[in-house]
């Protein structure tokens, strides 16, 4: 008989995981069955074809000695309603017979459409951030010893993996800039001995998420906020420390170089041409503070 004790105890690890999904909802990463859904799209494909040539061969047999065969591209749709109503000729039954065909290729490819549209929104849904894919791996309630990933009884090899193709997450978190990125590829080693730490009294098991990703943006934001002034203050002490102009412009281009840096590491990814604006401003600035502290030099 299986341990009733563990058993409950395994269910209240995973109702505290789903309490914490609820408030870190990009904790969990889900399939997008990409393969399964392009199967399906092709098979919709292919029954709106049938279902057309459906309609075209009932059209066929209603088509005039002589004349060109009506098809769904050449025969209006209320034209048949409307023979159907005069059942003319005694051949109502027969147009009864395109409108059915008709209704069955309309819902087929209205169908199709609603497919179409849905696996575009699922393939617009992102991938699961590292930051949020590692804490999964702290839920080892979730992971049997079996190599079994207990809420959907797949192998858990792929939502250990957080490079695994085929899944996304319901949340976009945006992208980082190189320091937070380092404190996310590095986070179990911040886990193992720092924040661990402060969570000596939890059971094992019961890692939670206290450090959001949120916590250390705004962690980052004002390292920021704090290194640009410095920069600035120091690069105008550095400054008006050197007499001569030429040193000056020298140390100039090296505070340059660690400006852009910075911009580089602190903040997130730019294309070239800001890169380009923002260093050319900070000599711009550099170049009159330059200009100004010689002249009242001499």
């Amino acid at each position: 008989m299986p341990d009733i004790e563990n058993a409950e105890s395994l269910l209240e690890l995973h109702e505290k995981f789903y309490k914490n999904v609820a408030n870190y909802p990009a904790i969990p990463k889900f399939r997008l069955f990409g393969a399964q859904w392009a199967k399906r799209l092709h098979d919709h494909v292919a029954e709106v074809l049938e279902r057309q040539k459906a309609v075209d061969e009932a059209l066929v047999c209603l088509s005039v000695n002589g004349s060109k065969s009506l098809t769904t591209f050449t025969c209006p749709r209320r034209d048949v309603r409307k023979k159907i109503k005069e059942n003319k000729d005694g051949l109502g039954l027969l147009w009864q017979r395109v409108e059915n065909a008709w209704k069955e290729y309309d819902g087929s490819l209205r169908e199709y459409a609603q497919d179409l549209c849905l696996v575009g929104e699922i393939y617009r849904l992102p991938a699961q951030h590292p930051y949020f894919g590692e804490f999964l791996t702290y839920y080892r309630s979730l992971f049997d010893k079996s190599g079994v990933y207990r809420p959907t009884g797949e192998s858990s090899k792929d939502y250990e993996d957080k490079t695994a193709e085929d899944f996304c997450s319901i949340l976009d978190t945006g992208k980082n800039d190189v320091l937070t990125n380092f404190y996310i590829n590095h986070s179990k080693w911040f886990e193992n001995h720092i924040w661990s730490f402060f969570r000596r009294g939890a059971a094992k098991g019961t890692m939670e998420t206290s450090v959001g990703l949120d916590t250390i943006r705004m962690t980052v934001d004002f390292i920021v906020c704090t290194f640009i002034p410095i920069l600035m203050m120091v690069t105008m002490f550095v400054l008006t420390s050197i007499r001569s102009l030429k040193p000056r412009i020298a140390v100039s281009g090296g505070i340059g170089w660690v400006f852009a840096f910075a911009a580089i590491v602190l903040s997130q990814q730019h294309s070239r041409s800001e890169m380009f604006n923002y260093t050319a401003a900070f000599f711009a600035v550099v170049a009159v503070f330059v200009g100004v502290t010689t002249d009242s030099t001499r």
